[in-house]
């Protein structure tokens, strides 16, 4: 059998085989020669440091108890003579606790035994010397003498031991050096080792790389280019174009198998096109009836607003004609010179009453347009700025209720002032409109009797909005399908099915928030819209808040519950 016949299973198994036996091989060289490191490593660690450290500290407490027998010459204080004379006796018996344990460690040589003996001479000496000096401290009283003794014969015996520590220190250290570089001839010579075989693993792995690059990376790689112009759309370039399909291996078979998903694709390219411009058809169709929806709330607020604003221009017509009448009476009667005190109170009277009414009932017309125009600019233009989410509550219920002005509706508002947002008044004032218009056209359907209620609360960091109503409610099958698009229960009534979707979409990727639904069949349906209070810096394109197609993605989708009962209260007095 040829390799190239073999599977690449094989070829890569016996590459990784010789590969793997170097690698062994090198590593058995440098695991023997750590060994022989970590011998003189575990000379100097256990040995040679600890002799230096204690011989250290030795050096150390001779050191202190010179220091403390230097400064009991120094004080005249009786107290502190006794203090210096106990901290003495400590720094000498720890000199005495450090060097027998240097002697049973068997952490040193003949050489430094035989100036550590120095050392206890010396020592001795030393201390001889210092009790002859501290007798005539705390004893005699002769300071001079003391003085002398510490100065002279003191010093010298003091540098002698001093020395012969230095010089075993010394010696400890030389031993300690010696070993480092033993460790240091063995480093350099398993460094070779480590670098021959390395050289011998490169020359070997440099020759399976050219053979896995011919056998198997070229193949691959002009696969891939097939591929890749394949996933370009260039659906023309053949799979045979790799010169693999003579193989029997894996890479035989994957380009065989790539001809195969070239036909598929050919035939999935085509019945793409065609969803496609279906799609598009699809999409313009949605645009322009979400326009329409638009313009259709738009229109019926006009229509509702005009009929409210009628109402108080017929009142103040009706007075603008009677004070013409009045005035035509008063001018007769001042040319015929018939003009009494009575008639000229009478007019001043009727004047009075007559302007003071019509003043109101302009005052109210002007109101209303007014708010109409505030409406009408929010809901054309996605403007944002600081609001009260009251007023734009009351605002919608004024340009929305006089349409539904023939039907009994008790309408409850509950929103204290003082809810200050930074927000988009125009997506808000449209939710809260679209919510209130589905309570009444779709909960209290048929004109029956009916209560809704707006409600609106501050908790923490954002606002809280419900809109519940005691109508029929919501089925339980309707209550995963309640945001999709064209979902409706009035085909051919006039419902598009795009009211809530429209909201979804405001709520959720304009205002930053969420919408809950709460519903049973024949109590009603609650609505909570919770907002932050400062509205995201950069809300989404229409595109994606009235999403062409489908229904919103897992993370957007509003929370329904179809057993929650709606608490929408039936008394109290009314807030509008």
């Amino acid at each position: 059998m040829r390799i190239r016949d073999l599977t690449l299973r094989a070829k890569v198994y016996g590459a990784f085989a010789i590969v793997l036996s170097l690698d062994i091989l090198s590593g058995g060289a440098a695991i023997v020669a750590l060994g022989r490191v970590n011998d003189q490593t575990a000379a100097i660690r256990d040995v040679w440091l600890p002799s230096i450290g204690i011989l250290g500290d030795m050096m150390s407490a001779v050191e202190n108890y010179r220091v403390i027998e230097g400064r009991s010459l120094l004080t005249q204080d009786e107290t502190e003579r006794l203090s210096s004379e106990e901290l003495l006796w400590n720094a000498r018996d720890q000199v005495y606790v450090l060097r027998n344990v240097y002697e049973r460690s068997r952490i040193h040589g003949p050489s430094e035994d035989s100036v550590i003996a120095a050392f206890d001479e010396a020592w001795k000496s030393y201390q001889a010397r210092s009790r002859n000096m501290l007798w005539h401290v705390f004893r005699g009283g002769g300071m001079e003498e003391a003085r002398t003794i510490y100065n002279a014969e003191g010093e010298r015996d003091f540098r002698a031991a001093r020395d012969r520590l230095r010089e075993t220190m010394a010696l400890a250290s030389d031993r300690g050096a010696r070993a480092a570089g033993s460790s240091k001839r063995i480093y350099d010579a398993t460094a070779v080792t480590i670098l021959v075989v390395s050289a011998g693993t490169l020359v070997l792995s440099c020759l399976l790389g050219v053979f896995i690059v011919r056998g198997v990376t070229k193949p691959v790689t002009d696969l891939t280019a097939v591929m890749r112009r394949m996933a370009e759309d260039d659906l023309t370039v053949a799979a045979e174009a790799a010169p693999a399909g003579h193989r029997r291996d894996e890479i035989g078979v994957m380009s065989m198998a790539l001809h195969e998903l070239r036909e598929r694709l050919l035939e999935r390219h085509r019945l793409i096109e065609d969803e496609k411009e279906s799609l598009r058809r699809l999409q313009t169709a949605e645009r322009e009836l979400l326009e329409a929806e638009r313009l259709a709330a738009l229109g019926r607020m006009v229509a509702g607003v005009s009929h409210e604003i009628n109402t108080p221009l017929g009142s103040a017509y009706t007075v603008a004609t009677t004070l013409v009448e009045a005035h035509r009476e008063f001018s007769r009667k001042v040319g015929d010179n018939q003009l009494r005190k009575s008639d000229l109170d009478a007019f001043v009277d009727r004047v009075g009453r007559a302007s003071g009414l019509m003043a109101m009932t302009l005052e109210r017309a002007s109101d209303l347009i007014r708010t109409f125009k505030q409406v009408a600019v929010d809901q054309t233009s996605s403007s944002r700025r600081r609001l009260d989410l009251a007023e734009i509550i009351h605002q919608v219920v004024q340009t929305t209720m006089p349409q539904f002005k023939h039907q009994a509706i008790h309408l409850e508002v509950r929103a204290p002032s003082g809810i200050e947002m930074d927000s988009f008044p125009g997506p808000l004032g449209q939710v809260i409109g679209n919510l209130l218009g589905n309570a009444i056209i779709h909960g209290l359907e048929g004109g029956r009797e009916g209560t809704v209620v707006i409600e609106a609360a501050r908790e923490g960091d954002r606002a809280v909005m419900v809109v519940a109503d005691n109508g029929k409610g919501i089925l339980p099958e309707h209550m995963p399908h309640l945001f999709e698009p064209f979902f409706t229960t009035r085909f051919g009534k006039g419902g598009s099915g795009l009211g809530l979707n429209i909201v979804h979409g405001i709520v959720v990727h304009v205002l930053g928030g969420t919408i809950d639904v709460a519903s049973r069949p024949g109590d009603g349906a609650r609505f909570t819209v919770t907002v932050p209070l400062i509205a995201p810096a950069q809300p989404a394109p229409a595109s994606t808040v009235f999403p062409a197609s489908g229904t919103a993605t897992a993370p957007d989708r509003p929370q329904v519950s179809p057993q929650a009962s709606p608490p929408v209260p039936l008394s109290g007095p009314p807030a509008v």
